[in-house]
């Protein structure tokens, strides 16, 4: 059945479908021992890819929705196929990551339905604060703060958002214009305000899982391009 005709009881029937075939499939192909082996669980699992999540409904009609939008995202979109996918997504378990990509790829900003799903999983969750809204994620904080790791990541970046706000509003007060900045804070003048100039400069430890990839599976650790649909291990267990 195709996946905009379903239902949302069939969508949880069919995503749970594909999830236990999934794992059926990742198990033997751990298991297998040869080159032969290997083809053999392929050929049997014809759906299943080493080192990629399931196609579940949500992950195929994200896809369709990149396809669709391209580079320009909502603005050349046909927005009732737009309104279906959508639909999809937001009826589908397991969505939480496809929302959040949906928000960062195709909309290019928030999107307010979708963040009750998004505030189910820590990761995402903090994701979308930090990237998306560039703010607080109350709906999200929750689950944010069930996570340690996610928690801790979370404060660092209000931390530096109140930092870089309380700056801004120094700038403005003080009617500093953007090329007095940028010439205040180069690199020739910056040598000896270090404090300052570092704040606009992220450390690459806090943002390891900015270029997260929507489908990526975490249980593999192989591989370390993030694209869509790729393994890491590296954004910790919850994404």
């Amino acid at each position: 059945m195709n996946e905009f005709e379903m239902n949302e009881q069939e969508l949880f029937e069919r995503t749970h479908q594909v999830l236990a075939e999934h794992e059926k499939a990742k198990a033997a192909y751990k298991a297998a021992k040869t080159d032969d082996e290997r083809k053999q669980v392929l050929e049997k699992y014809p759906d299943y890819k080493h080192g990629y999540l399931p196609l579940i409904p949500a992950r195929k009609v994200f896809e369709a929705m990149k396809v669709h939008c391209g580079d320009a995202g909502l603005e050349l979109a046909d927005p009732n196929f737009v309104e279906k996918c959508e639909r999809v997504i937001l009826q589908s378990p397991e969505s939480a990551e496809i929302c959040y990509h949906v928000a960062n790829k195709i909309r290019k900003g928030p999107w307010p339905e979708a963040e009750d799903v998004i505030a189910e999983s820590p990761c995402w969750a903090y994701l979308y604060a930090k990237l998306i809204l560039r703010g607080p994620f109350s709906a999200g904080e929750e689950a944010i703060r069930s996570n340690p790791v996610y928690s801790e990541r979370y404060d660092r970046f209000l931390e530096s958002e109140r930092t870089r706000q309380s700056l801004l509003k120094e700038l403005t007060d003080a009617k500093i214009t953007d090329t007095d900045f940028r010439e205040s804070t180069s690199p020739q003048n910056t040598r000896h305000r270090g404090a300052i100039s570092r704040s606009y400069r992220p450390s690459k430890k806090s943002i390891p899982e900015d270029a997260g990839g929507t489908g990526q599976d975490h249980n593999y650790d192989e591989q370390r391009v993030w694209n869509y649909g790729d393994s890491h291990n590296d954004a910790g267990n919850d994404c």
